[in-house]
């Protein structure tokens, strides 16, 4: 839609300028009217190639806008809307790792009626490298997406921060992280590292650890890495 306002905008400028200058050929009493219009040419020519820069960059501009939006909603589908319909269909089959991404500040928030409260002494191995393996692509694609995407990152480590605050989780990270990008290895030890050491008691703290994880060069380094 926006490529052909560009397109109609440059024919119209360009028939303008055409018409511009003939009619300032024709006032001059030099030469015929011939000469006087292609002594303008070399003018025309500087005028349009400096339009088609400017149009080639405003649609390339475009193209990466586009680009940038579907690579967010590609993100979001994949880290968080396909990731939380797993965990809800998993839940019965991996309880106690389900569970344990929950804070307990978060737990008395959520009443237990619309949480699977039910515990078994183990979880389904399968199921739980499932979620795991999910997770951690998740923030494999996140790193990904951000090599093209100026976004904001803060809710996603919230969000992964969460997941990282699970003994569970971290144990089968142990096992998993090896088949991983050595970004993605890094961003998970990170966010492991601040979950052991920090238990925010409510969102504002949450949202305050992020930000140290968010300002940590660690962390910083990661994104020129990726």
């Amino acid at each position: 839609m926006y490529e052909t306002h560009i397109i109609v905008l440059a024919v119209a400028s360009s028939i303008i300028l055409v018409v511009l200058i003939y009619k300032v050929s024709t006032k001059t009493k030099h030469n015929s009217e011939l000469d006087r219009f292609t002594n303008k040419i070399p003018v025309v020519t500087g005028i349009f190639v400096a339009l088609g820069v400017y149009l080639t960059y405003s649609v390339l501009n475009l193209n990466v806008q586009q680009m940038h939006i579907n690579t967010t909603l590609q993100l979001v589908d994949r880290g968080w809307i396909t990731l939380n319909k797993e965990l809800v269909e998993k839940q019965s089959l991996c309880p106690n790792l389900v569970e344990s991404f929950l804070y307990p500040w978060q737990k008395k928030e959520i009443d237990a009626s619309h949480r699977n409260t039910v515990t078994k002494k183990h979880d389904d191995l399968t199921a739980s490298y499932y979620i795991a393996a999910i997770i951690f692509q998740a923030w494999e694609n996140f790193f990904l997406a951000n090599a093209f995407v100026v976004s904001e990152s803060a809710p996603w480590v919230t969000c992964f921060l969460q997941y990282a605050k699970s003994p569970l989780l971290r144990r089968l990270w142990m096992a998993q992280r090896s088949l991983y990008s050595s970004v993605t290895r890094n961003f998970g030890n990170i966010l492991f590292d601040y979950a052991s050491r920090y238990s925010p008691q409510n969102e504002k703290e949450l949202k305050e650890l992020t930000q140290l994880i968010l300002k940590d060069p660690e962390y910083i380094k990661l994104g020129s890495a990726g």
